[in-house]
């Protein structure tokens, strides 16, 4: 996995490699994202927001389509193809940061690679920064249980719920869940990412042997 600050020039693989138009109905959940039908459309929606939110950066995620599980030795499986999104809003001041938009492919979803790539930007997030952040979180649509459970898996922890936070692209309103990690969680968690993500956690054929709900339990066993 690769993970590249979006540019105009990865629009048309990101339109290509998330299957668009088809593929409209995975970010049915994100506010304000239009239905896109056109690369020009995506261009323009994404370097619209982008100039229009001074603090968000956004970056693509870049894999092979053919090749998501553990990872293969070097050049085997070059990364060329832009399989998702994931954007964020620094606030120094508060030394908070907010997730922002996350687009994953299907084929990304439940894979090693879309793992890999959470486990990255978070490293980036809490350990690269000018600033110490304290406090990553994001909104969840309360009805996208799916998501709920994929970032729970991750870490983090559920806090509240943003009662009729918002309107969806279908014009009926969205209740929000509300989950964060701290900057005190984060040691712990890192070191649980990079149990899972070991190769040794993985057979022959790329099955997990272990699961990140089954090293949490190991690990907090540990710690009593």
């Amino acid at each position: 996995m690769t993970l590249e600050r979006l540019v105009p020039a990865h629009i048309p693989f990101l339109f290509a490699g998330l299957g668009f138009p088809q593929n409209n109905h995975i970010v049915d959940q994100i506010i304000g994202f239009p239905h896109v039908k056109t690369v020009k459309e995506l261009s323009d929606y994404l370097l619209g927001y982008l100039h229009d939110t001074p603090n968000l950066t956004i970056y693509v995620l870049k894999a092979s389509a053919s090749h998501l599980g553990p990872p293969s030795p070097a050049g085997v499986h070059a990364h060329k193809d832009a399989l998702g999104l994931m954007g964020y809003r620094l606030n120094p001041r508060s030394r908070v940061i907010k997730w922002d938009d996350v687009i994953y492919a299907p084929a990304l979803r439940h894979s090693y690679a879309g793992t890999e790539a959470h486990f990255i930007m978070l490293c980036h997030l809490f350990e690269t920064q000018t600033v110490a952040y304290q406090r990553l979180w994001l909104t969840s649509d309360t009805m996208n249980t799916e998501s709920r459970r994929y970032t729970e898996r991750l870490g983090y922890v559920y806090e509240g719920t943003f009662r009729k936070d918002n309107i969806t692209r279908f014009g009926t309103t969205r209740n929000s869940d509300v989950l964060r990690m701290l900057d005190e969680e984060w040691p712990v968690t890192k070191k649980l990412l990079q149990s899972w993500l070991l190769a040794d956690n993985f057979d022959a054929d790329g099955k997990q042997i272990k699961s990140l709900h089954e090293l949490r339990n190991s690990q907090n066993k540990s710690l009593l």
